[in-house]
């Protein structure tokens, strides 16, 4: 009996340092939410998983067209738990086939670049939600890219709008098109 009740405890002792490291790493609400998650069903999986849409972008600099084009590719990643509900979602990741990390307009200097964003993410493209026609919809915006800093969090400033894209850099972008949204399915 002795050696059952030392057990109990071991075990309720093991269990309380876990969810207590939880709740110092991540905090109270993000504890629970994980634990809640395990209870949540993942979404159905895509039938498609993959797909590379051709794009064109074309945008001035200094009255000089310049002309890119490549392809957006959209590749399933699994599953990611987000929210304060539990709740989950499929996540898709967005590379362009030529292999650059971004649509650089400009460089400035070593570390510093005005980049375009597409409007196009790939959860759309993979027919994984509903957003305007990608394909005509874009942004005459761009960003402000800084290697010293981290390249995930863009800092409130970075954002160049149409004007000071026109008067600070010389560039002014045209137009963006990209292959149509498919259709998939999730089972």
């Amino acid at each position: 009996m002795k050696k059952i009740i030392i057990g109990i405890i071991t075990v309720l002792s093991v269990m309380l340092l876990i969810i207590s490291v939880f709740v110092f790493r991540y905090g109270v609400v993000e504890t629970i939410v994980f634990f809640e998650s395990l209870y949540v069903p993942n979404p159905p999986k895509p039938k498609i998983k993959y797909g590379e849409f051709p794009f064109t972008f074309i945008y001035e600099i200094n009255g000089e067209e310049k002309i890119i084009e490549d392809a957006l590719i959209c590749e399933y990643e699994g599953v990611m738990v987000y929210g304060g509900i539990p709740n989950k979602k499929r996540v898709w990741k967005r590379s362009f086939k030529s292999g650059r990390k971004r649509l650089t307009l400009i460089q400035i200097d070593e570390t510093n670049e005005i980049y375009y964003e597409p409007a196009s993410s790939a959860m759309v493209q993979m027919g994984d939600g509903k957003s305007n026609d990608s394909a005509e919809y874009y942004s005459k915006n761009a960003y402000r890219y800084d290697a010293k800093e981290d390249p995930y969090y863009r800092r409130p400033g970075y954002d160049v709008n149409e004007e000071e894209l026109l008067n600070k850099y010389g560039i002014k972008i045209i137009s963006w098109y990209i292959a149509p949204p498919i259709t998939n399915s999730f089972n």
